[in-house]
């Protein structure tokens, strides 16, 4: 079966194209330095008349502050500071499976953390339930004796090349949908860099690989069915602007960022500049020097004219003020758009109210996407719950109190007075010093309750020392 050429099944969507072009600054941010090079005059524009080796040459001493990514990291981070909390109405069989959820080792807690980032970054991500290839009349049974069993893929937006959709009982499915792969090429003996590109086709119940040939048309390579009757596809927004499809939400912070990049360039350019002078001579002969002379220690100039002049320009550097002032401006612009202080203030104390308050604004941002992720990931445990015929996946929590809450000694001695005069109880105790920090996320109440019980009692009065 061969599908034209001239609207192929890797043919991107008009949307996909969009969503590519809006990740390239996004993606180049993301990697860092030298992919801001790579990008070249398209985020680094070459000025005019300045040759290319020239701008080259500035390229190469570009450096890039990487506020975008930091702020990225470190928002998910905060969202999985905790592991994601599963309830005691989950499966033992998906417990155990989420110790390694796409099996490449990652539990749900770091596969949730990678997403976050890639969605925080990009804006739309996917996560897609697979499962090995059934064995014609095989049973559930007979998979998991063989250890077949479904797993969660993180899908790039960039690598959705369109999505079909439709309502069903007033919710929008998804209908079809072709991404784009890449597996190894195993043909070759001793190379281990080759890869084959390929689409797969999800519909639901089934489900179609195809690969391109060596005359670049698209051949079905295989296909199968599923026990599904849906696609198990879910998306993750960042900032939804449709369905299946969205922004990044840091989007003007990646802007500030090329912002940064571009002044930055320029800064080091003008201090290169501005750190070495040029020479300049006068009434200087070159013809009665034989054409030619020698600049630098343990060399003579001489000259009959006695009104030569030699000497060194040098830039001011007058300038080098007022960008370093802008690039500083830049960083504290990135800090308020990325919620999060990238760098330290100068010369001001923010108030315990103004810290309070930017911070409920950040994690408020934060966990409008934390919560659709925390959807998405439940989705997809009920996707493996149904391949594997285990009815409910239960619940499945990615925790949204990720607010940094200040501690301070008036909060531990109104906790502890609290307790001694019984107005709170033990375990409440805990719980909010755990908030705090002060006792790690592994601590475990009834352990605790445990180990206290079996102590001695304590004594509360003064031995009564007697003498003879």
């Amino acid at each position: 079966m061969v599908v034209s050429s001239r609207d192929t099944v890797a043919t991107p969507a008009a949307a996909t194209r969009a969503f590519r072009t809006d990740c390239r600054l996004t993606d180049a941010l993301m990697g860092g330095t030298e992919a801001m090079r790579q990008a070249g005059e398209d985020l680094l524009p070459r000025e005019p008349k300045e040759s290319l080796q020239a701008y080259r040459l500035r390229v190469s001493r570009s450096y890039l502050f990487n506020g975008f990514r930091r702020t990225v990291e470190s928002l998910a981070g905060k969202a999985f500071r905790k592991p994601v909390a599963l309830g005691q109405d989950v499966p033992r069989e998906l417990e155990t499976w989420s110790w390694n959820f796409d099996l490449t080792g990652r539990d749900v807690s770091e596969f949730g953390r990678a997403l976050l980032q890639d969605t925080l970054s990009s804006g739309l991500s996917f996560i897609l339930v697979d499962h090995p290839p059934a064995v014609p009349g095989s049973t559930l049974a007979d998979q998991r004796q063989r250890g077949d069993r479904p797993y969660a893929t993180h899908v790039r937006a960039v690598d959705a090349l369109g999505i079909r959709s439709t309502r069903v009982g007033g919710v929008e499915m998804v209908t079809r949908a072709r991404i784009a792969e890449t597996v190894p090429d195993l043909s070759s003996p001793w190379s281990d860099d080759g890869v084959i590109h390929q689409v797969r086709v999800l519909e639901p119940g089934r489900w179609a690989v195809y690969r391109q040939t060596s005359r670049k048309d698209w051949v079905l390579h295989e296909q199968g069915t599923t026990s599904l009757p849906y696609v198990p596809l879910f998306p993750v927004y960042g900032r939804r602007t449709g369905f299946c499809d969205g922004r990044s939400p840091l989007s003007d912070l990646a802007w500030l960022n090329l912002a940064h990049w571009q002044s930055y360039s320029d800064y080091r350019n003008i201090l290169r500049t501005a750190s070495v002078g040029f020479m300049f001579g006068a009434g200087i002969d070159k013809d009665s020097l034989g054409g030619q002379f020698d600049i630098g220690p343990n060399r003579m100039l001489v000259v009959a004219d006695p009104q030569a002049k030699l000497g060194y320009v040098e830039h001011s550097g007058a300038a080098l003020g007022s960008l370093r002032e802008h690039l500083d401006s830049l960083k504290e612009e990135m800090a308020v758009l990325g919620a999060e202080m990238l760098v330290r203030q100068e010369a001001r104390q923010r108030t315990a109210t103004e810290v309070s308050l930017n911070s409920s604004e950040s994690d408020s941002q934060l966990a409008a996407v934390v919560d659709g992720l925390s959807g998405s990931l439940t989705a997809a445990a009920q996707a493996m719950a149904d391949f594997a015929g285990l009815g409910d996946c239960g619940t499945w929590t990615v925790s949204t109190d990720f607010a940094d809450i200040p501690t301070s000694q008036s909060d531990l001695t109104t906790l502890l007075q609290l307790r001694a005069t019984g107005e709170l109880s033990r375990e409440t105790l805990y719980a909010e010093l755990q908030r705090r920090g002060l006792l790690s996320e592994a601590f475990d109440a009834a352990i605790e309750g445990d180990r206290l019980a079996a102590e001695p009692p304590r004594q509360t009065t003064k031995p009564v020392v007697t003498t003879e």
